[in-house]
């Protein structure tokens, strides 16, 4: 249990606000992690001084997020896409709707939208590499997108002969 101090709750305010990106249950456990570390570090000497010297010892907070950051996958994603087969198949997926979609667009329509509704079910999950599964959303929109004004114009066009 740590002691009541000033010193250690402006520490552990300073690393709420920093975890801030860091999902729920990422922000829990390492939360949790720090307060531990400080109660063996501090033991029974709560004295302002040795506090304080235990919190010099750790280091800053922003130095903590830093290496959290290096160490887990967090929300900004550090997972290869190697470690993701969705990944990978929702890439293929955009390669192959792109080229269906402007060959034969009534298929690549939909086709396009079940990989946005795929990449956005990953992102819910908080799949990781998460801005992959971003930027496959937004490409898979883009393609349904263009797939249909191209749809439209081909119509008018065609109605227009």
């Amino acid at each position: 249990m740590l002691p009541d101090s000033e010193l250690i709750r402006a520490y552990l305010a300073d690393l709420d606000k920093a975890l801030r990106p860091f999902p729920a249950d990422e922000r829990a456990e390492i939360r949790t992690d720090i307060i531990e570390h400080l109660s063996a570090a501090i033991g029974s000497d709560d004295s302002p001084k040795h506090i304080a010297e235990v919190l010099t010892a750790l280091g800053p907070v922003t130095g903590l997020i830093d290496y959290e950051s290096r160490n887990t996958d967090n929300a900004l994603g550090s997972a290869s896409l190697s470690e993701q087969p969705i990944a990978l198949l929702l890439l293929v997926g955009l390669l192959n709707a792109a080229w269906t979609a402007f060959f034969f667009p009534t298929i690549g329509i939909p086709i396009s939208l079940f990989l946005a509704a795929s990449a956005g079910w990953a992102l819910r999950r908080k799949a990781q590499p998460r801005r992959l599964y971003q930027l496959e959303l937004i490409a898979a929109l883009l393609i349904a997108l263009t797939a249909g004004i191209y749809l439209v114009l081909i119509n008018q066009i065609s109605s227009a002969m």
